[in-house]
């Protein structure tokens, strides 16, 4: 389980390097996959966050075969992360099968997340996932 520090991604020689070492850590640890899923649905159009489905070819957000489901996990990290831990249906955000899919899913966006960290100000992503609930 190699787990690459904040630091480490965003000294990276390239936003490629970076990439990968986050693909690394979302296959690693939930928590990384979580924040991927839910910094990615950040950059979807509101069009597409609502009707789960990508419509706009920009590079940025989930691509056409990902977009409804990984909307749809987005939205149900939100939900579990917004409701108060006594009325919560379940323990975690996404099922042990769900969080497989994502893995799969998500080992593609590692570079667009580099992209997205280093490229932004610290403070404005670390704001947005505070946001999230994540």
């Amino acid at each position: 389980m190699a787990i690459f520090s904040k630091e480490a991604i965003l000294n990276a020689k390239s936003d490629r390097e970076a990439g990968d070492m986050i693909s690394a850590n979302m296959a690693d640890d939930n928590l990384w996959l979580l924040r991927g899923i839910i910094r990615i649905f950040q950059n979807q159009t509101a069009h597409e966050q609502q009707t789960e489905a990508t419509q706009v070819d920009n590079g940025i957000g989930f691509n056409g075969a990902d977009g409804h489901i990984l909307t749809s996990f987005a939205k149900q990290i939100f939900k579990h992360n917004r409701t108060p831990v006594h009325l919560r249906d379940y323990a975690e955000p996404l099922s042990e099968r769900q969080l497989f899919i994502a893995r799969a899913r998500m080992s593609k966006y590692g570079h667009q997340l580099a992209k997205m960290v280093r490229h932004q100000p610290v403070a404005e992503t670390v704001q947005s996932l505070e946001l999230a609930g994540v």
